[in-house]
């Protein structure tokens, strides 16, 4: 048995013997409100302890919640870094895809080689692969150049071939197959001319 559970045993003994002693004794007045004092401090007593049970499970409430409140500000500080991180990385995806838009226009040596001097952090794979692709380029407009000087070199080379030979033939006489493969000639080489235009 508890200690107040006691205590209320012994009052209602007290009470008791209270009101059987104010029957049998000429003050009944004293005993009586000395009972009925008794009881309604016992039911204060009583009302008291409902409420420090209440406050205790109160207190238990508000620790649990305090737990789970630190637990969700650890969690909601836990997203916020995880946000920022996350933040970070958009950032440098931007960059690096703005680098590949950057790479991708420039397609001459010089501007190549500007636009390729960036942040490690922004040279990704696939960066490297639209450089690939502007080298390649850069090389086939070097080779077509190449390719358009050779055949003017060839045209003027024709050009002057069919006039030595005209002289010669002239002097010497032409065949008709001559005369011929030299119309055939002159017409290739007026074909090549027109479209090079």
């Amino acid at each position: 048995m508890g200690k107040n559970e006691e205590g209320r045993g012994m009052s209602k003994e007290l009470i008791e013997r209270l009101r059987a002693d104010a029957e049998s004794t000429d003050d009944i007045g004293l005993c009586a409100d000395a009972a009925d004092r008794i009881e309604e401090l016992e039911r204060k007593v009583a009302s008291r302890d409902a409420e420090v049970a209440k406050l205790k499970d109160d207190n238990e409430y508000l620790y649990v919640a305090a737990i789970e409140r630190d637990q969700l500000r650890a969690h909601i500080n836990l997203l916020r870094k995880q946000v920022e991180q996350l933040e970070a990385e958009l950032e440098t995806e931007r960059m690096r895809l703005a680098a590949c838009g950057v790479v991708a226009l420039a397609n001459t040596p010089e501007s190549a080689a500007k636009a390729r001097d960036m942040l490690p952090e922004y040279y990704s794979g696939s960066c490297e692969d639209v450089a690939q692709a502007v080298d390649r380029e850069m090389a086939l407009r070097d080779r077509a150049e190449q390719l358009e000087a050779d055949r003017e070199n060839l045209l003027q080379l024709l050009e002057s071939a069919s006039e030595v030979i005209g002289r010669f033939v002239s002097d010497e006489g032409w065949a008709q197959s001559d005369m011929d493969m030299m119309d055939t000639i002159d017409a290739k080489i007026a074909s090549m001319r027109r479209a090079a235009q």
